[in-house]
């Protein structure tokens, strides 16, 4: 048998496997009875950005962001991410244009048996919007999205998503403008597998945003259909 990542110190054997597995569709029944490994990370990254825009000299900016990230397997079957950041935004021709704030995401993974699993989000989130009013734009969401496996080559997913924007960094103070919406989405997935390299799916979505801005007011309801071929 195959040991993956085995613990410091408790390998079976001084060989190692390189490469890719090819393994028989009778493994994901022996899969469903087995529990995640433990081992939990950490992760700290800085990152800077610069860019010009030749046509739009005012627009060029520089970005630096420093962000932690974190896993922790709670349980054999329950995995928790989280992740924040500090970013900062200047614009050295338009200063009036600079922002800076947290961004932060946590996620829950949690396997409830071998077909049906369910995932939980919540994020904030800072970037950038720019108009004759608002300079940067907040998100604050919550979704939830539980997975039935029927067999090992169907799946079926809802999605819940409620989330909040909030325009801000007013441009013309004068104006007297404040933009916030509130978008609602439910979205139900359908994925099949009848070969091994061919993926198909299907996606029904609903969504509504809420805006004190009459304009940006809308209802629409999508659908896709998609098929992925790997060779």
């Amino acid at each position: 048998g195959m040991v993956e990542k085995p613990p410091k110190g408790t390998a079976p054997s001084n060989l190692s496997i390189t490469g890719r597995y090819i393994l028989q569709p009778e493994i994901f029944k022996i899969l469903e009875t087995q529990e995640r490994g433990a081992g939990n990370e950490i992760q700290f990254t800085l990152r800077e950005q610069e860019r010009e825009y030749p046509w739009s000299p005012a627009s060029q900016f520089r970005q630096k962001a420093a962000e932690l990230r974190g896993l922790w397997q709670i349980t054999g079957k329950s995995v928790l991410r989280a992740q924040l950041s500090q970013v900062e935004r200047s614009h050295p021709l338009a200063p009036q244009r600079d922002f800076s704030g947290a961004n932060g995401k946590l996620t829950w993974d949690w396997q409830i048996s071998g077909k049906t699993s369910l995932n939980v989000t919540a994020r904030r989130e800072i970037s950038a919007y720019q108009d004759f009013y608002s300079n940067y734009v907040l998100t604050e969401g919550l979704s939830v999205a539980p997975l039935w496996r029927p067999t090992y080559k169907t799946s079926v997913q809802l999605r819940l998503e409620r989330s909040k924007r909030d325009y801000l960094g007013d441009v013309n103070p004068l104006l007297n403008y404040h933009r916030k919406d509130t978008v609602r989405t439910a979205a139900l997935s359908f994925g099949w597998a009848p070969l091994q390299s061919l993926n198909l799916s299907a996606t029904l979505q609903r969504e509504a945003r809420d805006s004190t801005d009459a304009s940006f007011q809308y209802k629409d309801r999508l659908a896709y259909l998609s098929a992925q071929f790997t060779f």
